[in-house]
């Protein structure tokens, strides 16, 4: 393995470790997020510990229920398609190995980066890899923090402003209008870690804009291709006129989107849940913060319903030897709907009604005059 490098995130020392296998675009890739987080002395005691490795997985496989799951003696190993990612938990330290398929011949390569929404493929994609396969799941295994699937900003009153909701319904839209005009700094874009004294802490994985963010703001459009390859943008340009603005995007950093982020937890002031429903008129309505727990635990079990199937089939093989299992989603729900009860009554909690076919830079203009009225 490469030197590693220690970094504390959401509030845990984890220790990133690089193969030498890996090239410099890749290493230069990973760290690129990473190491807008603080950089902690070696000597501090590792929480997480995080291997990339280029080589078969060499732990030895106790079962395989289904095939796309394998438990092994300290925790299990999640197959995908073009790599696995192994946890275990080994006297209360958190290991995950992400182990990448050598990479194809040039042709095959090159159609499945034409066939991606990125333009890239998974190995020039290990931060991404990084934040939502381990840094997301590490939080399942901490006691006093839960997760919200928002972007997250911090207002003019250095308040942090979680805006919630399903896949597509214009979170990242509303993030770019506050952050790049409002004067709103960038902390999350897709999901954001809560703890039990309701601080929101930074999620620096970079923004992932869409098609449809970029209709109709050509600024933007320029900002995010800016500096791309000749290749990569008859690509977006293809892929977008034949399958739709929502089958392309590309990540871009927030310092270059936003000129800057918020490199540090702060505490929640709102939350907003936005919702798409057959009206004719965009409007904020305060809510319940027990509507507001609902919705986010229900949101939060179907983005990460894949990662709950391989807990449930690691918690079926443990159970089944009488072992228990390193993690099991009943006590994980049941820890979040506590924190986040406790966190959300002293936060104001709104429901953002949005009309199905309202058009898209009106929906932006007055959802964010409506959430600036109310900071």
């Amino acid at each position: 393995m490469r030197a590693s490098n220690k970094y504390r995130i959401f509030g845990k020392v984890v220790e990133v470790c690089t193969d030498q296998s890996l090239s410099k675009h890749q290493v230069d890739e990973l760290f690129e997020p990473i190491s807008l987080y603080p950089e902690v002395s070696k000597s501090e005691t590792s929480d997480i510990v995080v291997y990339f490795i280029v080589t078969p997985i060499k732990q030895p496989i106790l079962a395989r229920n289904p095939s796309v799951h394998s438990e092994t003696k300290n925790g299990f190993i999640q197959h995908q398609q073009k790599y696995s990612v192994g946890i275990e938990l080994v006297d209360e330290k958190l290991i995950f190995s992400i182990y990448l398929q050598p990479q194809a011949g040039k042709l095959k390569s090159y159609l499945s980066k034409l066939y991606s929404m990125d333009f890239a493929l998974i190995t020039s994609r290990l931060s991404q890899v990084f934040f939502e396969q381990v840094m997301v799941p590490s939080a399942y295994f901490n006691q006093n923090q839960f997760l919200v699937h928002s972007s997250c900003m911090l207002n003019p009153q250095s308040q942090a402003i979680l805006l919630g909701g399903t896949g597509g319904v214009g979170k990242t839209s509303l993030e770019l209008e506050l952050c790049q005009n409002r004067g709103y700094k960038f902390m999350a874009d897709d999901i954001s870690v809560v703890d039990s004294d309701a601080f929101v802490y930074p999620n620096l994985a970079f923004p992932k804009i869409y098609g449809y963010n970029m209709v109709g703001n050509p600024n933007l459009y320029k900002k995010v291709m800016k500096g791309r390859s000749l290749q990569d943008r008859l690509a977006f340009k293809l892929k977008k006129t034949l399958f739709g603005s929502a089958s392309v995007r590309r990540k871009v950093s927030p310092l270059k989107l936003y000129g800057g982020i918020k490199p540090s937890k702060a505490k929640i002031g709102k939350y907003i849940i936005l919702v798409k429903e057959n009206r004719t008129h965009i409007a904020l309505e305060p809510i319940s913060y027990s509507i507001a727990v609902k919705a986010t635990l229900s949101i939060m079990q179907t983005e990460y319903s894949t990662f709950h199937n391989h807990i449930l089939w690691h918690e079926y093989y443990r159970n089944a030897k009488g072992v228990e299992p390193i993690v099991s989603v009943d006590p994980v729900v049941a820890k979040w709907r506590e924190l986040a009860n406790s966190v959300f009554k002293s936060v104001n909690c709104y429901m953002l009604y949005i009309p199905l076919n309202i058009e898209h830079k009106k929906f932006i203009n007055e959802a964010c005059d409506l959430i600036s009225q109310t900071d």
